[in-house]
């Protein structure tokens, strides 16, 4: 069996080498980026779908020799599936689990989405043809069949929705295998909570497509729940019970009041198991799920449940009990998530603020996975920057105390998480978070700016000193960095003569030189621009989401705006 996987990788080999010969340009990668296309050997399925997985990543910068970013993607899809295949061809179906079903057709769905007409085809073959294994089983529920339907119902779905609604036909035919082995298996057991999920996939799917399929879908539930209502005391397994939950959202007080008597109810349940037995340490994991997931559609629904959630978490603290990390995770993360959207909505007090803060130091206290907590910090303060602009001057001074003490913890969790070998998907979660943090003390301060300007002279902002300077960052393929230049000509126009500049910052790569020289003679702007070699520059002077901008007064200091009005209104009091 080896040799026959072996021999499939050889091939994937040397058709992933024609992707680095001499006809094809190249760019220079680092050691990492090499290993990613060099597979290992004598391994098992397994160890090769994780190594197909990490073809994702890193993408090397410099795709324009490639024909852009998608382009390259579409050369490791096609190599993934070449190694899907060969794993396919020497292991039966259902020895692999469900995400590794999922990492061998993903690369089917990006390829339609990139060339309909090539791929469809082709998914629909892969797909008739894990049908066709299923089929073989003689309609035997077990966990192989279970594992097949949801595939197939989860790459279904996505197809569907976003490639091809004329495969509905596809979909029907699923839903009435479902149906079919659900009248046959009426036990509320995992079985059937796979097939119930299948089914729900589908139907949800089928209504993006065409609305009367919606109803079908509310009628299922309701069945479904009235089922689970008469006969609840020989439940297996507590999946079944989100299907007791209110419907979202939480906004009437009888939602609310019966959304707590169902966390009541399985706080009963739980505390009374060791007695029962009646659920394993599984079974009793997703009681505390079910709890969390009232208390987060309460926390969003009204801030006034916050409390109690705190509350309910400082007990689950008291346990000690490592099971239940996860748990406390995403609870502390629901509150900050909710004051946060609130505080960016409407504003609030200090102590607003600083309950934001706290939680989140409370769940990268509690947090068995740095990697999990360190990109959700990341994610939610470096992409969705946190309200720093709706606070006032005193509370900003809290948010980047209380900015330096995050990160002086999360840095001691990512020192002991790399030392103890274990894996990180970015470099570092903390540096980013500190870039920001560095942005956001930029007013006032005198900054240094120096590069190759397009047309390869060097530039050093000094020669400004004494003007007032826009920096505007864009890039060929950025509409709304684009969608300011009106604006700017506009105001360069009005106060050029009185020593008004702007300065482009392009993080275009170099390499698009020619591309950005043309841009620039068609546009015939009359500023200058500078390459922005690994954005360096941009990573300094803007942030993410956030709806900040700079430009550099006359002593060379810079000066926050937030809107074009706001960059007039400046200019007007700088040139009066």
């Amino acid at each position: 069996m080896m040799k026959r996987i072996t021999f499939f990788l050889f091939v994937c080999l040397c058709w992933a080498g024609t992707l680095f010969s001499a006809e094809t340009p190249k760019w220079t990668f680092t050691e990492e980026q090499l290993q990613l296309f060099q597979p290992p050997t004598n391994a098992d399925a397994k160890t090769m779908l994780e190594w197909t997985r990490r073809l994702e990543r890193p993408v090397p910068e410099d795709t324009t020799a490639w024909g852009g970013h998608n382009k390259y993607r579409e050369h490791v899809q096609r190599m993934r599936i070449m190694i899907c295949r060969a794993i396919l061809a020497t292991h039966p179906p259902f020895e692999l689990e469900k995400d590794a079903w999922y990492n061998i057709w993903f690369p089917y769905l990006f390829l339609c989405k990139q060339n309909k007409v090539e791929w469809l085809p082709k998914w629909r073959a892969a797909y008739d043809e894990l049908t066709e294994c299923s089929r073989k089983k003689e309609d035997v529920l077990d966990e192989q069949t279970v594992l097949y339907l949801g595939v197939r119902e989860i790459f279904l779905r996505y197809t569907i929705v976003e490639i091809d609604k004329g495969l509905l036909p596809l979909a029907e035919k699923l839903l009435g295998e479902i149906d079919s082995l659900m009248k046959k298996h009426r036990e509320f057991d995992d079985l059937m909570s796979g097939l119930y999920s299948a089914k729900c996939g589908v139907l949800r799917a089928m209504g993006d497509v065409d609305a009367k399929y919606k109803q079908l879908d509310a009628d299922f539930k309701a069945e479904m729940k009235e089922f689970v209502l008469q006969n609840e005391e020989r439940l297996d397994t507590p999946f079944w019970y989100h299907l007791l939950y209110p419907d979202d959202p939480y906004d009437t007080p009888e939602k609310q009041a019966e959304a707590y008597r169902l966390i009541e109810k399985f706080q009963k349940l739980i505390d009374t198991n060791e007695a029962t037995k009646r659920f394993d340490a599984e079974g009793i994991q997703s009681l505390y799920n079910h709890q969390l997931n009232l208390f987060s559609s309460l926390v969003y629904a009204d801030l006034a449940n916050i409390p109690k959630l705190q509350t309910y978490l400082e007990t689950l603290e008291k346990k000690d009990d490592p099971q239940l990390d996860d748990v406390l995770y995403s609870g502390y993360r629901s509150i900050w998530n909710r004051k946060l959207h609130d505080f960016s909505q409407n504003g609030g007090g200090d102590e607003d603020l600083v309950l934001i803060f706290d939680t989140m130091m409370k769940f990268l206290d509690v947090a068995n996975n740095y990697d999990n907590v360190g990109s959700g910090l990341k994610s939610t303060v470096h992409y969705k920057p946190m309200p720093f602009e709706q606070c006032t001057p005193q509370q900003q001074e809290v948010f980047m105390g209380r900015m330096e003490q995050l990160l002086a913890k999360m840095a001691v969790k990512e020192k002991a998480w790399k030392d103890a070998g274990k894996p990180i998907h970015d470099e570092s979660y903390v540096k980013p978070l500190q870039n920001y943090l560095d942005f956001l003390r930029l007013p006032g301060t005198v900054v240094s700016i120096a590069g190759k300007m397009v047309d390869g002279e060097p530039f050093d902002i000094v020669q400004y000193r004494g003007k007032v300077v826009v920096l505007h960052t864009w890039a060929t393929w950025c509409a709304p960095c684009l969608a300011q230049i009106p604006m700017l000509q506009e105001l360069y126009a009005k106060y050029h003569d009185r020593g008004f500049e702007v300065l482009g910052i392009c993080y275009n790569p170099e390499a698009d030189a020619g591309k950005v020289r043309e841009f620039l003679d068609k546009r015939k702007l009359p500023w200058i621009s500078l390459f922005d070699k690994d954005w360096e520059i941009l990573n300094r002077f803007s942030h993410g989401n956030s709806s900040i901008d700079c430009l550099i007064d006359r002593e060379g200091k810079v000066v926050f705006y937030r809107t074009d009005e706001e960059l007039k209104g400046i200019l007007e009091k700088m040139f009066p």
